[in-house]
């Protein structure tokens, strides 16, 4: 979704993404990776990023807050597009990341200024973004922790630590798929690979979760809190469904 809620981007493992507009839901663009040449100029970085054979298997997308520029992740690799509606097509950024793992998650900062990206392994990197140059240069300043996010805080926050299950369910990998959280009722909401939704008190900064939900048939893929409708809504990967849940306050605990 775009920060508005007007469009929303879809990809698929063909190496195609859709833009739509979500009211009514009409298709508008489209990326198609194969039209794109791989050649791009390397970006700064402060450690060295191994090389990985790139997949056209769309793996995260992500607008930024001005809805200008649509963030794409395919395999290990990341591209980035300036979205132009008016003239119904996108340019591409003469840019572009490789990492070592696959890229599962996409942020952007409020003020557009500032990416963060990470990996299926929870490898973080942050880079700063420079909209006028399309540039990227990764940072290795400490991130301030009253950023506003899009979509949300990032999945490896501090804050969010104890939604990895380590020592409960002897977690080893990339068990944790997604999270959300919702600020007024002060709770987190996790998916892992197992299809289990969890709720956690924010901060979230034990394993412990107030309860525990299993109504998808595997692995999650995504999860989003809709706050004016006081809803969760969560995505299957493996059942293609979508549930939407009720988020009620019972005793002063969600």
């Amino acid at each position: 979704w775009s920060p508005d809620g007007k469009y929303i981007a879809t990809g698929y493992d063909s190496g195609k993404v859709s833009l739509c507009t979500a009211h009514p839901l009409k298709k508008v663009q489209e990326i198609d990776l194969l039209q794109y040449k791989t050649k791009s100029k390397p970006v700064k970085s402060a450690a060295t990023t191994a090389t990985a054979a790139a997949t056209l298997t769309i793996t995260a997308l992500c607008f930024s807050y001005d809805k200008n520029v649509l963030a794409v992740a395919h395999g290990t690799q990341l591209s980035l597009f300036n979205v132009e509606k008016n003239n119904r097509k996108c340019t591409k950024w003469d840019v572009s990341l490789t990492f070592k793992d696959v890229i599962k998650h996409i942020y952007f900062s409020e003020d557009d200024d500032l990416m963060a990206i990470i990996t299926d392994k929870y490898e973080t990197k942050y880079y700063t973004v420079s909209m006028r140059k399309r540039s990227l240069t990764e940072t290795m300043k400490p991130v301030k922790s009253d950023i506003v996010w899009w979509p949300r805080l990032p999945l490896t926050t501090y804050f969010l630590k104890g939604l990895y299950q380590k020592e409960t369910r002897q977690w080893t990998t990339n068990e944790l798929i997604d999270a959300d959280i919702y600020e007024s009722l002060k709770v987190a909401a996790s998916a892992d690979k197992f299809g289990v939704i969890r709720l956690h008190e924010l901060p979230a900064l034990n394993e412990e979760s107030h309860c525990a939900f299993k109504h998808h048939c595997g692995q999650i893929s995504k999860l989003l809190f809709i706050p004016d409708q006081e809803r969760l809504i969560s995505v299957g990967l493996e059942d293609r469904c979508m549930i939407r849940w009720n988020i009620q306050q019972v005793d002063d605990k969600t």
